[in-house]
């Protein structure tokens, strides 16, 4: 039913991100904060339960709200106009305007020559300290940045609208907020932020190896001509990575551009030692944001496209 992917995806890069007073994000986001005032325990498995309580409410919500407009909209509407309806929606839960939007000034700054600006902007994108990166550093950042935001900020909530429609994009987006505000390894969330940090890993599982992984494969063939090296490079690096899902974006990245990425970040003035991927590869340059914001856009059309021609199928059979 839901194979309203591309005209997802072309709405967002049409009409970008709304004003925060209307963004989905943004609610779930003080609707998290709300709940975590209410709930939040600090060790043990009193803070586990309490942080799962607050992913299945935040979870339920979203689910609840996203089943709602869709239904609205296919009960007040003809077909043609409640699926556009609910693609306009659908594509509030989508980034890959505000990605690029977000990466372009870093790249201006940087081939300008201004390295403090071009910190200040990457410091908007980042959790690490950008204040003493060089030109190669802040671009490794960038690219590291980008291209594991093709899996959660496009295919992954792309992947559950086609799966669940409205209700399945509003449940990852809640998830993968939640993640990004609690799921931390540190001192506050190591235990609260548990099932929120778990639950973000295990929904971007099925996203990231069926459809953003292998979108990067193949979009690296048009921009640098190194699909081998992508496919190789993310075999062999993947698992290297932190994350077992944001590995694949960012070793096969590694490969199609020919750089080698990870090693050395600092957080809140501490040192955090990262496994490098692609070790033969070259440092960044400014000029590989670039190419991996081509390898982004193209990746997230190939991911949307495989999407709808799949339950296209589904629909015949």
């Amino acid at each position: 039913m839901f194979n309203l992917n591309l005209i997802t995806l072309f709405l967002d890069i049409l009409l970008g991100e709304p004003h925060s007073s209307i963004h989905p994000t943004v609610w779930i986001g003080r609707y998290i904060a709300f709940l975590e005032k209410a709930l939040y325990v600090k060790n043990g498995l009193k803070a586990r339960f309490a942080g799962a309580v607050l992913v299945l409410l935040v979870t339920l919500t979203a689910v609840i709200i996203g089943f709602l407009a869709q239904n609205a909209f296919y009960e007040h509407l003809t077909a043609p106009w409640a699926g556009f309806a609910t693609a306009i929606v659908a594509s509030l839960t989508i980034a890959c305007r505000s990605l690029i939007s977000h990466a372009r000034p870093v790249l201006k700054q940087l081939a300008s020559f201004n390295i403090l600006s071009a910190r200040k902007f990457l410091a908007r994108i980042v959790g690490r300290d950008t204040g003493m990166l060089n030109r190669s550093e802040i671009s490794r950042a960038c690219v590291e940045t980008v291209a594991e935001g093709l899996g959660d900020g496009i295919v992954s909530p792309l992947f559950f609208f086609a799966l669940f429609g409205l209700p399945g994009a509003f449940a990852y987006r809640a998830v993968n907020t939640m993640d990004s505000m609690i799921g931390h390894k540190n001192e506050r969330y190591f235990y609260f932020g548990w099932a929120a940090a778990r639950l973000d890993d295990v929904m971007n599982y099925l996203p990231t190896r069926l459809c953003a992984f292998p979108s990067i494969v193949l979009s690296s063939l048009f921009v640098t001509g190194r699909i081998s090296e992508a496919f190789k490079t993310a075999m062999k690096y993947h698992s290297a990575h932190h994350s077992p899902n944001a590995g694949w974006l960012e070793a096969s990245t590694a490969g199609a551009l020919g750089v080698k990425l990870g090693g050395t970040n600092y957080y809140d003035g501490e040192k955090s030692e990262y496994p490098i991927m692609n070790e033969n590869g070259r440092k960044a340059r400014p000029s590989d944001i670039k190419k991996t914001m081509k390898i982004v856009v193209l990746s997230a059309f190939f991911s949307a496209l495989e999407l709808d021609i799949i339950f296209s199928l589904f629909k015949i059979f």
